[in-house]
């Protein structure tokens, strides 16, 4: 694999960028250098570029409230520990929702990924602490199938491609595969940490998983239950996208795309200084606070509303 890195610093009106490196098609051949349309595997950017923005728009549209329980969507989870969680606590990752588990070793289908969250207890007190937490976010992804009643890559082409004009941006696969950069070995990371259990320590056993990937991913979804389960399709990773495109993102959000007061409301803490509603929460130097989201694949944004500023990162680190 070659190694690229793309970045840009934004305002309203302007936009300056770096870019070093080459794509590498399959991960092993026809290489050529990045340009701002290259892919990128956004991997958890997906987080507030598609889940929080369509869950701001659904709040627009009186779809759904912050404050609306888990039950209101889905009726079966009012009998669990998890009746009285809301909108709110998923985005903020203030559930009690494990971390993560890696449900492509025990699921077949979303459907069964959503059971074996409802089942599972709660690992932490909700609305108490904060705990990053890929469930929160697959779970907020099926809410917004059920609101928007179509599939989630429908939803983001209508609210959020279409009205920013993006033209290198969509769930599952880059526009193009000859212009695409690789992220990793196949599921290497993730196979350790199910071997390992380390950072966590999941109940799912290695060699229960026959689908293990060991190629290089180039053009596929890195993230496991995105990939093996989803698709590529959910509402915690999965959206390939380009500097470009990004950074018509975040100037737009700069320039009121998110309406400034919404905007500000989603970037309050609650009980971390590290997480707003969708939005985490980066200190600066002077003290103040970015908002945006890192990708664990080597990806990163960042906005700061009081000086109309975006910072935009990507890159293949893994």
């Amino acid at each position: 694999m070659t190694s690229a890195i793309a970045i840009s610093r934004i305002t309203r009106d302007s936009v300056d960028i770096k870019l070093t490196g080459q794509t590498s098609r399959l991960g092993l051949m026809h290489h050529r250098s990045i340009d701002e349309k290259s892919s990128f595997d956004l991997a958890s950017i997906t987080k507030v570029f598609s889940t929080t923005t369509l869950i701001i728009r659904a709040i627009e549209s009186q779809l759904l409230n912050l404050s609306d329980t888990l039950s209101k969507f889905m009726p079966e989870w009012k009998i669990t520990d998890k009746s009285n969680i809301t909108v709110e606590d998923l985005l903020r990752h203030e559930s009690g929702l494990e971390e993560w588990r890696p449900f492509y070793i025990s699921c077949h289908s979303p459907e069964e990924v959503l059971e074996k969250i409802r089942e599972t207890p709660l690992k932490y007190q909700p609305k108490r602490e904060f705990h990053y937490s890929d469930l929160n976010f697959i779970v907020l992804g099926e809410i917004l199938k059920k609101i928007f009643a179509r599939s989630l890559s429908e939803t983001f082409e209508e609210e959020i491609v279409k009205p920013l004009a993006l033209t290198q941006t969509r769930f599952s696969s880059p526009v193009d595969l000859k212009n695409v950069v690789a992220t990793s070995i196949g599921d290497s990371i993730e196979r350790k940490m199910v071997r390992t259990k380390k950072p966590y320590d999941v109940p799912e056993a290695e060699e229960s998983f026959a689908g293990w990937r060991d190629y290089v991913l180039s053009g596929e979804i890195n993230d496991g239950n995105s990939f093996h389960i989803f698709s590529g399709e959910a509402g915690h990773a999965g959206l390939f996208s380009s500097l470009s495109d990004i950074n018509t993102f975040t100037q737009g959000v700069i320039s009121g795309f998110i309406e400034p007061k919404r905007l500000a409301e989603f970037s309050r803490p609650r009980n971390s200084d590290r997480q707003g509603i969708g939005f985490r929460r980066f200190k600066m130097s002077d003290g103040e606070f970015a908002i945006g989201h890192f990708g664990f694949t080597g990806t990163g944004f960042a906005i700061r509303q009081d000086l109309a500023k975006g910072w935009v990162y990507l890159s293949n680190r893994l």
